[in-house]
């Protein structure tokens, strides 16, 4: 039986679409598969914000959102400070003055959302929930981007056709009290998600080196289009993670790859970029092997929004009302990876 899963955009999300509010319907009756499939990622388009290289020689994003002048300032004026104490201070000093000169002006590019990198695989950003007093290990929502985001420069991962999903919400402010119990970290690639990289960056996680102690058991993976693809591969691949989220893939997995690890995929049904039924052959795939209803979920979205500035990508937002769903949040941290 059919019913409404999802809502409206949020405010504060940044979406300036007009599209009506997706209605979402769980997979039923079988469809007419579309005779043709055009699922060409849209070309990229130029950055939408400005960038600025700092002395470390990192180019950093600066995101659309700044701190204000008086917290500028005093981050300025603790980097001059750094800066000469070091230029007098004997050469392991100057060293140790120099690294933390650039991780705060990495800072300054960023409201909510840390800068991190393994050089072995991504640089990323991260969001941290407030420390809880027994410290305990937290649970990590790994987002893979699509190919609208890739390159590198990081505030892309931020820009406006990239509304709705979990690192611009975070940033913006606007993401839902749900997200906030997790460590969010949102990597990016030049060249496409390259499995061996991705388990290496998730290893890099693990250590605790750039991020809060992490519950190796409640390793969750999310992405939206060549990132929802990325996600079901890495799930096939590494077994790593409790659960998969992927949000309009471009590409399916082989569902006896995925079996085991339980999915809910999001996808548009009006979605001109990648065709809705990829989402639904995998849960159906899935089911057919055996999967739980609860383990190997679908949820269409009617008529899913537009991603800002890209008007040619009618439908592929699906990520909008798909990552400000509480229910997503409970469903991920009601999974946990066994052994």
């Amino acid at each position: 039986s059919a019913r409404s899963l999802s809502r409206s955009p949020r405010r504060g999300h940044g979406a300036r679409s007009t599209a009506k509010p997706a209605a979402a319907v769980r997979s039923g009756a079988p469809h007419a598969r579309p005779p043709t499939i055009r699922a060409a990622p849209p070309a990229r388009r130029p950055a939408l914000v400005e960038e600025r290289r700092p002395s470390c020689g990192r180019s950093v994003g600066r995101s659309a959102t700044q701190p204000n002048d008086s917290r500028r300032m005093a981050r300025v004026a603790s980097i001059l400070l750094l800066r000469a104490a070091a230029a007098s201070a004997a050469s392991p000093a100057a060293q140790r003055m120099r690294a933390i000169s650039c991780l705060l002006a990495s800072a300054m590019a960023w409201d909510h959302l840390v800068e991190i990198r393994d050089p072995h695989s991504f640089p990323a950003l991260m969001h941290a929930p407030p420390a809880a007093a027994d410290a305990a290990p937290r649970p990590l929502l790994l987002y893979l981007h699509g190919a609208g985001e890739m390159g590198d420069n990081l505030a892309d991962l931020i820009s406006e056709g990239a509304t709705g999903t979990p690192p611009v919400a975070l940033e913006k402010g606007a993401a839902i009290p749900e997200l906030h119990q997790f460590v969010v970290v949102a990597p990016q690639t030049s060249y496409g998600w390259e499995i061996e990289a991705v388990r290496d960056f998730v290893r890099f996680l693990l250590r605790g080196d750039a991020v809060p102690p992490l519950d190796a058991s409640r390793l969750y993976v999310t992405g939206h289009s060549m990132g929802g693809t990325g996600a079901l591969r890495a799930v096939a691949a590494t077994k790593l993670f409790a659960a998969c989220a992927p949000v309009a893939p471009a590409g399916g997995e082989r569902p006896q790859r995925v079996l085991g690890t339980p999915v809910w995929a999001f996808h548009g049904r009006n979605d001109a970029v990648v065709p809705w039924y990829i989402s639904e052959n995998l849960v159906k795939g899935l089911r057919k092997l055996g999967a739980a209803d609860d383990d190997a979920k679908l949820t269409i979205y009617e008529e899913a929004p537009t991603p800002p500035g890209w008007p040619n990508s009618e439908g592929h937002a699906s990520t909008i009302p798909a990552y400000s769903d509480p229910a997503l949040y409970a469903w991920l941290l009601g999974k946990r990876r066994e052994g």
